[in-house]
């Protein structure tokens, strides 16, 4: 990181990171719903999510079996990592956001192509669609949400593992008092 072209030393004047989900909830298509992130908070029982030692089975057994995910902010992409364990084609579901008409198809391109299906860990990328609508869940803060839902009548055997899920968002905090505007630069 780069802060009015002086390379800042990694860790010492800031910290960054991916923004987590800000909420990830399975609905199994029957009757029964399993919150698997709530505002990226490690250490807190609903947060699944944050903690890569934890995942719990999505199987995506019934017809209306969905993976609803919400951000903060718009975002373009989402990185996510599972257990490579599915033996399921990718077409398994389909990526969808919440636009002016109700939930619309998107156009996902994942590296490697597994990601998009959830059988393999990677990255899922997109536009950003400008007719995306917030949401609000539970009476909280609207959050922009896609839904992975599934759409042939396979499922996952064995149960897809999501271990995490992190937007493209990041997140920076610079520990240094500011009293003008600072230019700030990326590089890998």
């Amino acid at each position: 990181v780069r802060l009015d072209g002086v390379v800042q030393a990694s860790g010492r004047d800031y910290h960054a990171a991916l923004e987590p989900v800000a909420r990830a909830v399975y609905f199994d298509g029957v009757s029964g719903e399993l919150n698997l992130a709530h505002g990226g908070l490690v250490g807190n029982p609903d947060e699944q999510l944050a903690d890569a030692a934890t995942a719990s089975p999505l199987t995506f057994d019934h017809d209306n079996a969905t993976l609803l995910l919400a951000f903060a902010s718009p975002v373009s992409g989402v990185h996510l990592t599972v257990d490579p364990r599915a033996s399921v084609s990718d077409a398994l579901l389909v990526w969808e956001y919440l636009g002016a008409g109700g939930w619309t198809a998107l156009a996902v391109t994942a590296t490697p192509a597994t990601a998009a299906g959830l059988t393999g860990t990677g990255q899922v990328v997109f536009a950003v669609p400008a007719d995306w609508r917030a949401l609000a869940l539970t009476g909280a803060a609207p959050l922009y949400p896609l839904r992975l839902r599934r759409q042939t009548s396979a499922s996952f055997d064995p149960p897809v593992a999501l271990r995490t899920v992190t937007s493209d968002v990041l997140d920076l905090q610079l520990y240094r008092d500011v009293d003008r505007d600072l230019v700030l630069e990326l590089s890998p």
